[in-house]
């Protein structure tokens, strides 16, 4: 009697366990999806060129010429 009672609760608290990882492990897609897409529009398209590169090319035009 109180080996099928525990049986019982154990293969309930199993699948209580296993319906909690899935729902956690959507969860954590779902918020995955969400920090991409605004990591993605919040990042610019071109990254700012340094005040060094710009330098470098001012002097390389002056050079050119």
């Amino acid at each position: 009697m109180f080996n099928e009672i525990w049986d019982n609760r154990m293969v309930q608290f199993n699948e209580r366990a296993q319906q909690l990882e899935e729902e956690m492990i959507e969860k954590h897609k779902g918020e995955l999806e969400e920090f991409l897409r605004s990591l993605d529009e919040s990042l610019p398209e071109k990254p700012k060129d340094s005040s060094e590169l710009l330098n470098m090319r001012k002097i390389e035009q002056s050079l050119v010429k």
